[in-house]
């Protein structure tokens, strides 16, 4: 052989070897069945329906392109003694998380499927969404060449949390410990803090984004029964946890709820609104009327026994104190002959 048939010999055996690894696309796999398409290099929400198999091939040097529209089959190296790995990587992007987890690793040799040679095909769970976490996912495929050389393919997909699946909690003064726990309101006393975070149905806290005020009402049924507008908000520095702070309620219609005092507190914020259980009792007491009517129509003598003397008790509102609160009723002139003393329940 002379060294022109050399050269060119080894030229053709030269574009006949590896050079780059493809995933292959639906519309590059029509003869192959692909369900779907991983979407590569995009943005989707956590639970993402995921196709079963990812299939993958060798381009040769002479190929055109690592990105062809159409399966080529010219152009696809088949060597079984090569073997594929992939690997998949979770970056949670948190400042918690520092180091991408490994959650998926396969080493495949080429199979065939629908007398298509040369492919890899790597099997995904069939059962639920590889991608229910939120952060980057990096898939990184490497095939170690005979002549020692390695070529690697990496893509990346972006999972957000799922907003379609929010759920909310709701606690007083971040304390997290009590679990979506009643939330206690009293006329009177300002509410210090009221911290909220959502999340999806996978876990993931989903970001308050372009948030400054809120709107908070007490719903009994509904009835509006208070309401305050514009109150200023905080957010956590990694836009998880929002924060109302200082505000009072007032108002007047809690008769309306008693004995239990169960409502409903409803945070509205810009993109979005909450309900949360809530108990908003009376304040504390402000007004004493007293009713002795029926002792006022007869004049009364010494020792002479008031059956019944009504004191109304109401707080600076306007509605009746809660049932069992103590008073102390101290008098001038008149006596209990019951021996209860001056401590009084409403």
């Amino acid at each position: 052989m002379d060294e022109d048939s050399w050269c060119q010999m080894l030229r053709k055996k030269s574009a006949k070897a590896p050079a780059c690894i493809e995933v292959l696309r639906n519309s590059q796999g029509n003869d192959l069945a692909i369900d779907g398409d991983v979407p590569f290099e995009k943005v989707i929400a956590a639970g993402y329906n995921h196709p079963r198999e990812i299939i993958a091939v060798i381009r040769p040097q002479n190929a055109t392109t690592c990105s062809t529209s159409l399966l080529d089959k010219r152009y696809i190296v088949k060597d079984d003694d090569l073997e594929m790995a992939m690997e998949i990587y979770h970056l949670p992007g948190s400042k918690d998380h520092p180091r991408a987890k490994l959650i998926y690793k396969k080493l495949k040799k080429p199979s065939s499927c629908n007398s298509i040679n040369g492919l890899y095909i790597f099997q995904l769970s069939e059962e639920t969404s590889m991608f229910t976490k939120s952060g980057v996912y990096s898939f990184i495929f490497s095939v170690r060449c005979r002549d020692s050389t390695v070529i690697k393919h990496e893509s990346r997909i972006t999972v957000r949390p799922n907003s379609n699946t929010r759920h909310w909690q709701l606690s007083c003064d971040a304390d997290w410990s009590a679990d979506n726990a009643v939330v206690d309101i009293r006329l009177g006393m300002p509410v210090r803090c009221l911290a909220a975070r959502s999340h999806d149905l996978y876990g993931n806290g989903i970001p308050f984004l372009d948030v400054h005020k809120a709107v908070i009402t007490i719903l009994g049924g509904d009835d509006i029964l208070a309401q305050v507008k514009d109150i200023k908000v905080d957010l956590s520095t990694d836009l998880l946890t929002l924060y109302i702070r200082d505000f009072l309620f007032k108002t007047n219609k809690l008769d309306r709820v008693r004995p239990n005092y169960e409502a409903m507190l409803k945070i509205s914020l810009s993109d979005s609104e909450l309900s949360h259980p809530c108990k908003v009792k009376p304040g504390l007491p402000s007004t004493i009327n007293m009713d002795m009517s029926l002792a006022w129509e007869k004049n009364l003598t010494p020792g002479e026994v008031i059956d019944d003397a009504l004191l109304e008790v109401l707080d600076h509102c306007g509605n009746h104190v809660e049932e069992g609160m103590e008073l102390i009723v101290n008098t001038v002139g008149l006596s209990f002959v019951d021996k209860c003393g001056p401590v009084r329940k409403v």
